[in-house]
């Protein structure tokens, strides 16, 4: 079974409790996670831009 397979079932499992189902809903839980989400995305474009010129300097392909 692959990673994201088994990461999928345990948040499937893990939504099916009611003490997790509470805390999703509360607000401070929910702006953490789109926090975290957020910050996922800007690490990931900073990343890639520095990136971009390495490979072009070592004539490297990259998508």
């Amino acid at each position: 079974m692959a990673l994201k397979d088994l990461i999928t079932k345990k948040s499937l499992e893990l939504m099916q409790d009611p003490r997790v189902a509470k805390l999703m809903q509360d607000e401070r839980v929910m702006k953490a996670m789109m926090q975290a989400i957020q910050l996922r995305g800007r690490v990931q474009e900073n990343f890639d831009s520095r990136l971009r010129p390495r490979a072009e300097t070592f004539e490297l392909a990259i998508a």
